[in-house]
Order: C-alpha cells, then sequence, then structure tokens
C-alpha cells in the first residue's frame, strides 16, 4: 500500500482515498472538502494567469526562445471536422458492398443518435453498452439563500 501525507498531518491510502491518519484534525472530512475548494481556486486563478501570459508570449514569438533555462516554443497543430453531409453525399456516389458498409460503420466512433430513423435508433440503442463513470468532486461556495418573500395585507 501507498500513503500519501497530505497537509497538516492528514495521510490518506492513495489508491483508495481512505483516512489513514488525521493527527490534530478534528473533522478531517470539513478539513479536505475545504482544503480541495481552496486549491481548485487557485487553480482556476492560475489557469487564467497562464492564459493570459500565453496571449503575451504567442503574440511575440516564433519557434523557439531560450530564456536562461526556461525554454519556450511556439506549438500549432490542426484538427479534423467531420461534415456528415459531405461524406453523405460522396457515399451515395460510390456503389459499395455489404463488407464495406459494415466496415464503415465499424469505423464510426458514434453516431447522433437524434438524427437516425427509428429503425437505425432501436439498432444503435442495442449496439449500445452505457457504463459509469468514475465518481469527482465538485465545489463551491456555499451562498446565502435569499428569504422568500410573504404578503402583507394592510387594513
Amino acid at each position: 500500500m501507498t500513503y500519501v501525507a497530505l497537509e497538516q498531518g492528514l495521510i490518506v491510502d492513495d489508491d483508495s482515498g481512505e483516512i489513514i491518519d488525521s493527527a490534530g484534525i478534528d473533522d478531517p472530512l470539513k478539513f479536505s472538502a475545504e482544503r480541495r475548494h481552496a486549491a481548485k481556486e487557485q487553480v482556476d486563478e492560475w489557469t487564467a494567469l497562464l492564459r493570459n501570459y500565453d496571449r503575451v508570449l504567442l503574440a511575440s514569438l516564433e519557434g523557439k526562445v531560450a530564456y536562461g533555462d526556461i525554454v519556450v516554443s511556439v506549438r500549432s497543430g490542426s484538427y479534423t471536422t467531420f461534415h456528415p453531409e459531405h461524406f453523405a453525399a460522396e457515399v451515395e456516389a460510390l456503389e459499395l458492398t455489404q463488407d464495406e458498409l459494415r466496415a464503415a460503420i465499424g469505423a464510426a466512433k458514434g453516431f447522433e443518435s437524434g438524427l437516425l430513423p427509428d429503425v437505425l435508433q432501436r439498432a444503435l440503442d442495442l449496439a449500445t453498452e452505457r457504463r459509469q463513470k468514475r465518481p469527482w468532486i465538485e465545489s463551491s461556495i456555499a451562498r446565502k439563500v435569499a428569504p422568500r418573500l410573504g404578503k402583507v395585507e394592510q387594513e
């Protein structure tokens, strides 16, 4: 087993998250929730700062530049956009065999099910497996609920 020493004496199992030791911490779950939220706020603030520094560097740099032991590289790439209407037009012009059609369906990673005809929707439902995602935590600052307004009648 591997344990992780977090802050202020909180030690947890690296795999399960089980608290192994919480010396001096009255409520380890409250402590964990508060520290997680503080960490998340820091991540969000650092991410915003990082985005702005990236803008500064992207506006002024090309290629790779070294500043002491820090090397900054401008990278770029491409991504693909699938146009189903164009693909359908191209496929209609072909005379596909059943094997070629099966291969085309096998190559698809997914379908926008709402656009399929009912007969194909049923086939898609039968061929689709749903898997549970791993649980995750979100945190936010609890806000005081606004009081409800009541009616006051005066005579």
